[in-house]
């Protein structure tokens, strides 16, 4: 189940896709889309991708704030940060998270984020249902929507040539969406491979 809010913008309605994909077996690209029912092995890479729809103003996109949460039936259970508020991915998980979200340099509506699924420490057992959270930002201009990776990587904040998010709100430059995406981990082999 998808849920999708929107926020800010003259062009606040703006149409979006935002999907978890796989690669079918023996394919270079993620096209498979994942279902609430589908489930994924353990290890397997998984990509978010976000498409804003041509023609409503909208220029340009970004992926942020990126949640993985363990969805434990009426309770909420464990979940973890992939990605910031900044659009970097979380340092502290990059051996599943190999690369920060990118921008399609062909389709500047398009953004991405791949990762490796995994599983949380306190449930080893059975199918694990996830919930990935994730805010796409629509952009009129370049520099609202461009991630600077060199500023992810240091110690030492870099000042990004993005003007200030509550001002880009104002001006209704910008607009953000947020969904729920749900699929489900197969944590143990059944002895059946």
């Amino acid at each position: 189940q998808s849920r999708a809010t929107v926020s800010g913008g003259t062009n606040a309605n703006f149409a979006s896709k935002m999907a978890l994909y796989v690669r079918p077996p023996g394919s270079p690209y993620f096209s498979q889309v994942i279902s609430t029912n589908d489930t994924v092995r353990l290890g397997d890479e998984i990509q978010l991708r976000c498409d804003i729809e041509h023609g409503k103003g909208w220029q340009y996109s970004r992926i942020k704030d990126v949640t993985l949460q363990q969805n434990s039936g009426l309770n909420t259970g464990n979940s973890i940060v992939l990605v910031g508020h900044d659009g970097c991915r979380n340092p502290r998980m990059k051996a599943v998270c190999p690369w920060h979200p990118v921008q399609h340099s062909d389709r500047p509506l398009t953004s991405s984020f791949t990762w490796k699924v995994f599983g949380f420490q306190d449930n080893v057992r059975g199918n694990e249902e996830m919930v990935v959270t994730a805010q796409v930002l629509a952009c009129v201009h370049p520099s609202d929507c461009s991630l600077d990776t060199s500023s992810c990587e240091g110690e030492t904040p870099i000042a990004r040539n993005r003007r200030h998010y509550n001002d880009m709100l104002a001006n209704n430059e910008t607009a953000l969406c947020e969904n729920d995406l749900t699929f489900k981990v197969k944590l143990q082999s059944d002895g059946s491979s």
